[in-house]
């Protein structure tokens, strides 16, 4: 596979989260030059709640065997945020999306046999952003997916 393969299938389970379905999910981390357009990015047009995560590759690891396999481990990050509510009710919708999202990942620890091993899901941070004068609850997930590869010698 390719790390663009495994980035795709994060991508794709969690657009399948049901507690997801408003929420944006990029590939990749949609820079733009202000935080205002970088909360648009994120908004349902429709309630103008804030509900988006990103997916993007931190670091990757290459080890060669003498069998000519690579051991490829990526490590995704996946961000999140979720509009604050005054009343305090997102915050109870938050934890529970968050829940939802892990276990979707979980249920499917090879990403649809896209890799070989998925290491335990990480929450590393869970806190709140403020973003132009918008506050958010916002999630840092830490994924660590293994594929092995043939390399062929030039």
């Amino acid at each position: 596979m390719s790390e663009a393969t495994v980035r795709a299938q994060i991508v794709t389970r969690l657009q399948a989260v049901s507690t997801v379905p408003d929420a944006t999910v990029y590939g990749y981390m949609p820079w733009v030059n202000t935080w205002s357009n970088f909360i648009e990015k994120f908004k349902d047009p429709a309630s103008a709640q804030l509900h988006g995560w990103t997916v993007r590759r931190v670091s990757e690891t290459r080890i060669r065997d003498a069998a000519q396999h690579e051991l490829r481990r990526y490590v995704f990050r996946v961000e999140g945020w979720y509009g604050l509510s005054g009343d305090g009710s997102s915050e109870i919708t938050w934890q529970a999306i968050i829940d939802d999202v892990f276990n979707e990942l979980e249920e499917y620890l090879t990403l649809s046999n896209t890799v070989e091993l998925m290491q335990p899901l990480t929450l590393d941070i869970l806190d709140h952003h403020a973003l132009e004068g918008h506050l958010s609850h916002h999630a840092v997930i830490t994924i660590i997916a293994e594929e092995r590869v043939r390399v062929i010698p030039t």
